[in-house]
C-alpha cells in the first residue's frame, strides 16, 4: 500500500499536458493559433445573393451571411451575423489531424463542364500548417469532412434543413 501511495504523486506530477501521449505532434492550448475561414461563392443565379461564411479564430466560431459579389463602386457590403459560439478543442484537433495528411499547401480542383454552380474557398492554419482549398464546382473528401464538422455547430433552422 505504501508503494502505491508513493507512485500516485509521481504519476500526477509527471503528466505534462504539452507532451503528446500517443507520439503525435503536441499542441499547447495556450500557444495554439487556429484560424479557419470558409466562404461559398455562388455563380449564375446565385450571384449577388448572401452567401454563408464560417470564420473560426481559436475557440470562437462566427457564422455569417455575406455579400461576396460586389459591383464596382458599391461600398456598402451587407453582412448578417447568424451565429456566434464556442468552437470545441476536439473540433480543432479533428481538423488539424485531417489537414496534417495533406502534402501540399493548396488543394485546387475544378470541374470545367459546369458553367453555373459554386466556388468554395477554405483557408486553415493551425499554428503548424496552413492549407488552402479552392474548389470550383468540385469536391474534395477532406474538405467535405471539415465542412461536416463546421455544420454540426449550426442549428438546422439556420441551415434550412428539415428533419
Amino acid at each position: 500500500m505504501k508503494q502505491l501511495l508513493l507512485y500516485i504523486p509521481i504519476l500526477l506530477f509527471s503528466f505534462d499536458p504539452g507532451k503528446p501521449v500517443s507520439g503525435g505532434q503536441s499542441y499547447s492550448l495556450a500557444a495554439r493559433n487556429f484560424k479557419l475561414r470558409f466562404v461559398t461563392i455562388g455563380f449564375g443565379s446565385n450571384m449577388f445573393r448572401m452567401q454563408p461564411v464560417f470564420s473560426v479564430n481559436n475557440s470562437s466560431l462566427v457564422y455569417t451571411a455575406e455579400q461576396v459579389w460586389v459591383r464596382t463602386g458599391d461600398t456598402n457590403i451587407r453582412r448578417d451575423t447568424l451565429l456566434v459560439c464556442n468552437f470545441r478543442v476536439s473540433s480543432i484537433d479533428s481538423i488539424s489531424n485531417l489537414i496534417s495528411n495533406i502534402k501540399d499547401s493548396v488543394v485546387y480542383k475544378v470541374d470545367p463542364y459546369i458553367m453555373s454552380g459554386v466556388q468554395r474557398n477554405m483557408v486553415i492554419s493551425d499554428g503548424i500548417k496552413q492549407i488552402r482549398f479552392q474548389l470550383h464546382n468540385a469536391s474534395d473528401t477532406t474538405a467535405e469532412k471539415i465542412i461536416s464538422i463546421l455544420h454540426t455547430y449550426i442549428p438546422k433552422k439556420i441551415l434550412n434543413i428539415e428533419d
